[in-house]
């Protein structure tokens, strides 16, 4: 069964972008253990779970920043645009590094 410090770090395994989990360890036995959410897997439902529990509801400014009105006031109506090539960008960036991204879990 992992560890809460395991689970934390498996949760970020599967969520979009990249994510770098800080493993806070003083001893090599700590580090052992953290490395150890690499034999647990999270299923679907985990990672559902962890999601909802970890859920921060987010209020102002960034409900107004997300609104699409501002969106497009802030980006003079360029904003999908200019995410659609980001997120084109990452993509391509996440293919030439899938030899590494068993990483992800790992600080």
């Amino acid at each position: 069964m992992p560890s809460s410090g395991q689970d934390s770090t498996l949760q970020g395994d599967h969520q979009a972008g990249v994510v770098i989990p800080v493993i806070g360890s003083r001893r090599a036995a700590q580090l052992q253990e953290n490395l150890d959410c690499l034999k647990y897997p999270l299923t679907r439902e985990q990672e559902q779970r962890l999601d909802a529990a970890s859920r921060i509801a987010l209020v102002f400014p960034h409900d107004f920043l997300a609104s699409e009105e501002v969106r497009e006031l802030v980006y003079g109506g360029m904003y999908a645009v200019i995410f659609a090539r980001e997120r084109y960008m990452q993509s391509n960036w996440l293919v030439r590094a899938k030899g590494v991204s068993h990483l992800s879990c790992v600080s």
